[in-house]
């Protein structure tokens, strides 16, 4: 019968190829050796446990939730919020139009019937 965990001394972690486990296994095939005087992280299988460093959702990698994780890796910025667009200050009624806008603080309607007026006054 296979060892269920690794076999080098005090390693506790569930031996996945040859004996070893994921960790001491790579070592090995990369460097020949499996370095048992220096410790690896034990295996948590789904990630993580426990909460975000940012925020209360569960941790699945780096001890941060999947939103802040991606937050990382794209912006660089945990904290990272998107921009807000602008919003269409064309008053219609008396009141904001409140599109969001696209060019020249207008929304695409009222952009297209400046620019159309524009070319009529020409």
């Amino acid at each position: 019968m296979k060892n269920e965990f690794c076999t080098v001394d005090n390693c506790d972690n569930h031996a996945a190829y040859a004996e070893l486990c994921h960790a001491h296994y790579q070592r090995r095939r990369l460097t020949g050796s499996v370095n048992a005087e220096k410790d690896v992280r034990p295996y948590l299988k789904g990630g993580s446990q426990g909460t975000c460093l940012y925020c209360e959702r569960p941790a699945s990698s780096r001890n941060v939730c999947m939103k802040h994780y991606a937050r990382m890796y794209i912006h660089g910025d945990p904290h990272h919020e998107r921009k807000q667009r602008e919003r269409c200050t064309v008053l219609v009624d008396g009141e904001p139009c409140g599109k969001s806008a696209t060019a020249h603080f207008k929304c695409r309607y009222h952009y297209d019937k400046a620019r159309r007026e524009k070319l009529k006054n020409k």
